[in-house]
Formats: structure tokens, C-alpha cells, sequence
């Protein structure tokens, strides 16, 4: 599929912090990469002066400044898309002081993952953002500056996928099928599993009507992966959505290997959907983070493929 995105070397990419603070080594390796790609970068603030501290609580800035920053670069002409600096927490707390109508007007694309599924999700289905659950700075652009394969992979995917070219990230990764129908399609959603769960209830909750609900996490044990995926269930979740797709369960296993496994306990409350459940998807926090855009798909023949 070729994504409507015209962004090549030479054009300028929007860097910000939108959670905790960046270590200094690691964003600047990151950034340096990104402009050695032929890329130009604006950092609306330094992330990394609140490393190690407290000031900010959990962020590397007021949620009030980060939001500004984040805003600023919507706003920047000069900016054709925006990347997170790095995951951890506090994306969701930048939610009541975004201008979502004022995002829309100046819709770009936005990459992250894990914490960023808290911003992807809302401005991708009310800003018409393209999203892409992709690398971040410092654990995508800054290991694949060191040359680690599976962030070299996630990296070139990304810049091909904002340079419009054709691209099938999945074409030749299976899925497994586990209940349901064979085939579904939609638009993709969803992200990290706990914060699909923390936006359920909100003003921001998703919109799963129609969509490809895809999921991932890490380091949460088998019984809270089973409560967060019992709670979309009784939001209808899986009622509405299109169909499922699990990718990377990463550390969720029990610390003594004791009780239930992940693929259990994700069996149990996705045995009686009535959609289709894939998983398989090589996209999370495992040692590959295909770019996953947020746009129109199918599931065909045990492959996710994108709309032309």
C-alpha cells in the first residue's frame, strides 16, 4: 500500500518528549541517526534535564509543557511528522490539554509505542492522523544507530512508510488463527494492552466498531493481562471490533513460572468471541517492532495486508 505521506530526507521531523525524561546519550544517538538519514529535527524542549530526578514527577515535564510542545509541533508548518522521544509513562496525562479540533486542522504523522498508544489512538480516529505504532528515539533510532537488526528493520519501514512508498510490512509474516472466522477487515487500532484498558471509560476511549483491535504488552503477569482483557470484553469490545490481532506478550509469564500461562489466561477470555483472533504479529516490545500503521486492512489467507 502506498500511504498518502510525501516525507524524504531533506524535510524536518518533530522530536518530542510526551512522557518521562530522555537520557542524553541515548536521544542524542537517536537524533543524530535521524539527521544522518539526510532528516532535519526540531526539539521543542530538552528531555533531558529531568533524568534521574523527580521534579516532574514521572515526566520530563509538566503534562501542561509537554502538550504545548506536542501542540507547537502540530502547528509548525515546517514539520511534516512527529516522533516520540521514548515510551515509560505519562502520554495519557497530555489528553485534556490537547486542542484535538486545532490537531485535525494541522493532521501529520505520529509515531511511537507502548505509552504513545494513548495519543495514537485518539489522533488517529478523531484528528485523522495517520498513526504508526512504530520506533521510538531512543529504543528504535538509537539501537538501530547501533546496527540491532530488528530496530534497523522497524526504522527503515517507518521512513518508507512516510515517504509513500508501496510497502506490505506483514505480507510475508503468518498469523496463527485462533478462533473465529479465517478473514476480517477494517481499520487497525488498539496498542498497548494497558493503555487500550486506562483510556476504556474516558472521553478518549476507543472506537472499536468496525476496526482490527490489535494488542500487545509487557512485563504485567498472566492474571492482570486476563483482568485488562476481561474489561474490554465487558466494554464490548470484542463485540464490535472486526477482529483481533495479539502480537508481542513480552515477560508476561509468572516470575516462578507458577499458575497459569499468558497464552492461557488469553485463551480463556478470547475463546467465546464471535470475531475472528489472530496472533503472531511481530509488533510490541519483542526483539521486532514491525511499523504497524493505523489504517485500512484485511486479513486474508492468515496475512495482514493494507487497502490500496
Amino acid at each position: 500500500m502506498k500511504f498518502k505521506s510525501k516525507i524524504g530526507p531533506g524535510d524536518t521531523i518533530g522530536v518530542t518528549s510526551v512522557t518521562a525524561p530522555s537520557e542524553k546519550e541515548r536521544l542524542n544517538r537517536g537524533i543524530g541517526y535521524l539527521e544522518q538519514l539526510g532528516y532535519r529535527v526540531k526539539l521543542p524542549f530538552d528531555p533531558t534535564q529531568a533524568y534521574g530526578g523527580t521534579r516532574f514527577l514521572f515526566g520530563s515535564e509538566t503534562p501542561e509543557r509537554r502538550a504545548a510542545a506536542l501542540m507547537e509541533l502540530f502547528t509548525d508548518p515546517e514539520v511534516r511528522a512527529i516522533i516520540a522521544t521514548r515510551g515509560s509513562y505519562g502520554a495519557i496525562q497530555l489528553l485534556p490539554h490537547l486542542d484535538l479540533e486545532i490537531i485535525a486542522e494541522n493532521a501529520k504523522p505520529i509515531i511511537g509505542f507502548s505509552d504513545i498508544t494513548a495519543l495514537l489512538i485518539p489522533l488517529s480516529q478523531r484528528c485523522d492522523c495517520l498513526a504508526i505504532h512504530g520506533p521510538v528515539i531512543e529504543f528504535g533510532f538509537a539501537r538501530a544507530a547501533e546496527g540491532n537488526p530488528g530496530p534497523s528493520e522497524s526504522v527503515a519501514i517507518t521512513l518508507q512508510i512516510l515517504g509513500g512508498q508501496e510497502v506490505q510490512p506483514f505480507a510475508s509474516e503468518p498469523l496463527d488463527h485462533m478462533y473465529g472466522a479465517s478473514g476480517c477487515q477494517g481499520e487497525v487500532t488498539g496498542g498497548n494492552l494497558s493503555l487500550v484498558a486506562s483510556l476504556i471509560g474516558t472521553k478518549w476511549a476507543p472506537e472499536f466498531k468496525g476496526r482490527i483491535l490489535f494488542l500487545e504488552e509487557i512485563g504485567e503477569p498472566p492474571y492482570r493481562v486476563h483482568r485488562m482483557l476481561t474489561q474490554l470484553k465487558y466494554a464490548g469490545a470484542f463485540e464490535e471490533a472486526a477482529g483481533v490481532i495479539l502480537g508481542d506478550f513480552t515477560n508476561c509469564e509468572h516470575s516462578k513460572n507458577l499458575g497459569p500461562s499468558v497464552h492461557e489466561a488469553i485463551a480463556d477470555v478470547l475463546k467465546d468471541c464471535s470475531i475472528p483472533v489472530f496472533t503472531g504479529l511481530p509488533c510490541g516490545h519483542g526483539s521486532r517492532n514491525v511499523p504497524l500503521p493505523f489504517a485500512p486492512a484485511e486479513i486474508v489467507d492468515g496475512r495482514l495486508i493494507f487497502g490500496k
